[in-house]
């Protein structure tokens, strides 16, 4: 839950504890109705309702922007029982190997603590952006990815 969530929606406009790097930020928290996951409106042609960036119209076809480059994705998700298990609850080596122990281990601190130590983004269930972090290692290879 965000610190301060002006409309009540569960989303708050700053990163907090509990997952704002993955659950997305409000973009607007003075209306519960504009908030990530949210389905657009009238093809967010004023204003991005599902906080995803994409909003205005396409000058050179008089189409949303949201219309024309989101109406041919469809929504896919996988439901999976289990909190940290399916979030890659991950601790980074260097955090428990003395040899590795380093103030660089900890530069993202703050962020990790922030998510719990989940890595949801990560998972191989509920992934969906490529490896770029320098303590996590391995092959990234998800269902969301695949799908």
């Amino acid at each position: 839950m965000p610190l301060v969530d002006i409309d009540g929606d569960h989303f708050g406009t700053e990163s907090s504890f509990r997952g704002t790097a993955w659950r997305g930020k409000d973009c607007d928290d003075f209306s519960s109705k504009i908030r990530p996951g949210a389905r657009s409106v009238m093809g967010d042609y004023v204003v991005d309702h599902n906080c995803n960036g994409i909003f205005g119209m396409n000058s050179a076809t008089n189409k949303p922007w949201e219309e024309e480059l989101c109406n041919d994705t469809q929504r896919m998700g996988i439901a999976v029982l289990g909190d940290s298990v399916s979030a890659h609850f991950h601790i980074p080596e260097q955090w428990l190997d003395a040899r590795q122990l380093s103030v660089g281990a900890f530069e993202h601190l703050v962020y990790i603590i922030g998510n719990e130590l989940d890595w949801p983004q990560l998972s191989g269930t509920t992934g969906h952006i490529n490896n770029t972090w320098p303590n996590i290692e391995g092959k990234f290879n998800t269902r969301n990815m695949i799908m």
